[in-house]
């Protein structure tokens, strides 16, 4: 796999390490993988929700195949955790929010895809857990967090009873809570993007979806 180097910081975004109090860190990278490329459009052609159904409920202007930059590949990943995710990002944005399309790898399988959709102003992300039907939001509004989950009719199958989507939902909130990732959040909000916000959620997938 070729990684292109690029280091992300205040003035030039391409490669970001985020630290918290705990010392866990999160690695955001770009990369270049034609195989994993092709096995994410694979995934993504393979969703069983309804397209009409996550522009309705995700503010998204369009969920096609073409609408995401495939040849861009965002890998997040944090000390400690066999997961890793990738993202790519939707061409276009709405003007207030931005939109990532994005997996998690765990023992070399592609798995739970979501959605992340994350506000202009930095203050809120929603996780669109797509074969869950389930969205879970983080709301960061003069430093008061707020947490909501919702069940969402994506038009998708799910596991009846397997109760990953709302074990993915507790185990996001208690990493931005117990985990110190909220008390950097005013240091994140600058360079807060779908990548980063999809990198926190590292973990959760293995521990609630197998």
């Amino acid at each position: 796999m070729k990684k292109i180097i690029y280091l992300l910081s205040f003035l030039v975004l391409s490669k970001l390490t985020l630290a918290q109090p705990g010392q866990q860190t999160i690695t955001v990278s770009l990369i270049n993988d034609a195989e994993l490329t092709a096995s994410i459009r694979n995934l993504f052609n393979g969703l069983s929700c309804n397209q009409e159904k996550v522009v309705n409920y995700s503010g998204i202007p369009s969920f096609n195949e073409s609408d995401f930059d495939f040849t861009a590949i965002y890998e997040s990943q944090k000390t400690g955790k066999s997961e890793i995710a990738y993202s790519v990002k939707h061409k276009a944005s709405t003007g207030n929010s931005d939109f990532a399309f994005s997996v998690f790898m765990d023992k070399g399988v592609l798995k739970n895809p979501m959605l992340i959709a994350t506000i202009s102003d930095r203050s809120k992300i929603v996780y669109h857990q797509l074969e869950e039907n389930k969205s879970f939001e983080v709301s960061n509004i003069d430093k008061v967090v707020t947490y909501s989950s919702h069940d969402v009719d994506y038009g998708g199958e799910t596991k009846k009873g397997s109760g990953c989507g709302n074990c993915v939902s507790n185990c996001i909130s208690d990493a931005y809570t117990n985990h110190g990732w909220v008390s950097v959040w005013a240091f994140i909000q600058s360079i807060f993007v779908p990548a980063t916000g999809v990198g926190i959620a590292i973990g959760c997938i293995a521990s609630c979806c197998n």
